[in-house]
């Protein structure tokens, strides 16, 4: 149920905060008219580039906050590498059928 919870609660995030951070950068307003400027390939690279920089954060905070968390795996390496890709296509899927001006 907590997993549940947590990929909810970060689909909500992921989908609020991409359209708040590209918005400001891929759209131009010229004599009151709003032009997109940038296509799904600045969301999409924008988002690949975010995500570790985030991720390496939180791995590195809950480190310093709790000195016995273990940077190994509980389950195996197949798992975790099924997990990411099909995580990774879906955010590609999701940034290809998106409208640019919504994402």
């Amino acid at each position: 149920i907590i997993l549940s919870i947590l990929n909810v609660l970060s689909q909500v995030g992921q989908r609020i905060s991409l359209s708040v951070y590209t918005t400001p950068l891929s759209t131009h307003v010229a004599c009151g008219k709003t032009q997109v400027i940038t296509g799904p390939y600045f969301v999409l690279f924008f988002s690949a580039t975010l995500f570790p920089i985030v991720f390496f954060g939180c791995v590195l905070l809950a480190k310093l906050l709790n000195r016995r968390f273990s940077l190994r795996l509980s389950t195996s390496h197949k798992r975790v590498a099924l997990i990411g890709f099909l995580n990774a296509i879906k955010g590609v899927l999701l940034v290809y059928s998106s409208p640019t001006d919504r994402t």
